[in-house]
């Protein structure tokens, strides 16, 4: 058992470190990273560390030169929207009923909000954002 917690706190070390799996560096110093998401603002933000921890991993300062993001998901964006919108409400009052429910009624809710994470897990990452920048 301890060696199972001693593997487990090493492999949860070394994955806080990796900061910027996902740039891929450039000899001419304009760097690039990808980085696909559930909702446009969170790969974006993640771009961002990621191209920020990159420089300060090399002493230097991040400039980004241009950013896009893109859906590639197989409903239309209004739909996938709307979709993950009623995911995170099942999600949202599950869990509620599932802390403050009496009796069977937070059984309920603990099959809702885990059936509503399930649902927007299931629907992948569509937003794909894309990231040029510079260290200087």
């Amino acid at each position: 058992m301890r060696n199972t917690l001693v593997a487990l706190s090493l492999c949860s070390l070394l994955a806080a470190c990796a900061h910027h799996d996902d740039v891929r560096p450039s000899e001419n110093n304009t760097h690039y990273v990808a980085v696909n998401s559930q909702q446009k603002e969170e790969g974006g933000r993640e771009a961002m560390k990621q191209a920020k921890h990159y420089c300060e991993s090399i002493k230097k300062q991040m400039y980004v030169i241009n950013e896009e993001v893109v859906y590639q998901g197989s409903t239309p964006e209004s739909e996938y929207l709307s979709n993950l919108k009623t995911a995170d409400i099942v999600s949202n009052v599950g869990t509620v009923l599932w802390i403050f429910g009496d009796g069977r009624v937070d059984d309920a809710g603990g099959i809702a909000a885990i059936t509503g994470e399930s649902v927007k897990a299931s629907m992948g990452k569509p937003y794909i954002t894309k990231m040029h920048f510079k260290c200087d």
